[in-house]
């Protein structure tokens, strides 16, 4: 006997074999608690990091470095991102043309570096605490490498009250008392002071001092020298003890490489010094040096 299928029953049963071979696609879950400072979406994968970032916003100049974020290591990949660029604070605008924004594959494997810059998207201030000292933001973007050979999609971008790094820190030189009481001596600086007591005080990252020692018979010794925050310097110096002035000379500098906080401080420094007549009162605790005309003197503490 032979079997007579309905052409609409074989239909259905092909249908019912079509679909039940279909899996249904499902997003990504997101595993993120919503409280890290830096999270994204990077091709599709989630990705964080709550540490290892640094912020830097000195004289309207913002710059935002991330590091190693959680979840991008892959076959010895690491990824790390820099923004940079001048901000005047103004929030929930696109910045993606005003920063440079670049993201960095470190290759371990074949140690190898490429950078990937943005050629679409966007990149939104949302909060900027210049009180608290912390910024907000959320960025989309596709980049490309230099070659424009590869692509990567960030997705969900969100910083979030990320912290400034602190710049200027109050020294915090050791209790020490010289043997005599004398000008001639190692001083460390605690500050630039304005005549109305504000103390500005050195980068976090530098311990500006001077040694002065007494004048030589021989004219070609030195006897002033000292590092400003960027800085060594090494000069003359003709100190006048009855009407307590200093007579330096032209100071001669090293040339390091140096930040622009670093640089403006060491400016201030050296204002004051290099190739002028200076005042000065001490005692066993303090030295003070000021120069005439000028809002500003230096202060110093003994130090070993």
């Amino acid at each position: 006997m032979k079997s007579h299928y309905s052409p609409l029953i074989m239909l259905i049963g092909l249908l019912i074999l079509t679909f039940s071979g279909c899996k249904e696609e499902t997003e990504t879950p997101n595993p993120l608690s919503g409280n890290e400072q830096i999270s994204m979406k990077f091709d599709g994968k989630y990705a964080a990091q709550d540490s290892g970032s640094s912020v830097i916003y000195y004289n309207q100049y913002l710059s935002i470095n991330s590091f190693g974020i959680t979840g991008f290591r892959d076959n010895f990949l690491q990824y790390s991102f820099e923004f940079n660029g001048m901000y005047d604070g103004t929030l929930n605008v696109n910045l993606i043309n005003e920063l440079s924004l670049t993201f960095i594959e470190i290759d371990y494997t074949n140690v190898r570096f490429t950078n990937f810059t943005p050629t679409d998207g966007h990149f939104i201030i949302t909060e900027f605490d210049s009180i608290n000292n912390s910024v907000s933001g959320e960025f989309e973007m596709t980049l490309e490498n230099d070659e424009h050979t590869r692509k990567i999609e960030i997705k969900e971008g969100k910083l979030q009250d990320l912290p400034f790094a602190e710049l200027f820190c109050q020294p915090n030189w050791p209790v020490f008392t010289h043997d005599s009481t004398s000008i001639y001596n190692k001083w460390g600086i605690v500050g630039i002071r304005d005549e109305d007591g504000n103390m500005d005080y050195p980068p976090c990252d530098s311990s500006p001092f001077i040694t002065i020692t007494p004048q030589s018979k021989n004219e070609d010794s030195e006897n002033f020298q000292g590092s400003d925050s960027s800085n060594g310097f090494i000069g003359k110096a003709s100190i006048d003890e009855e009407n307590q002035t200093i007579t330096v000379g032209e100071l001669v500098s090293t040339l390091a490489f140096a930040n622009i906080w670093n640089v403006d401080y060491s400016r201030k420094f050296m204002e004051i010094l290099n190739d002028a007549t200076v005042h000065y009162q001490f005692s066993d605790t303090e030295l003070i040096i000021s120069k005439e005309n000028s809002e500003m003197e230096l202060v110093f503490v003994p130090v070993e």
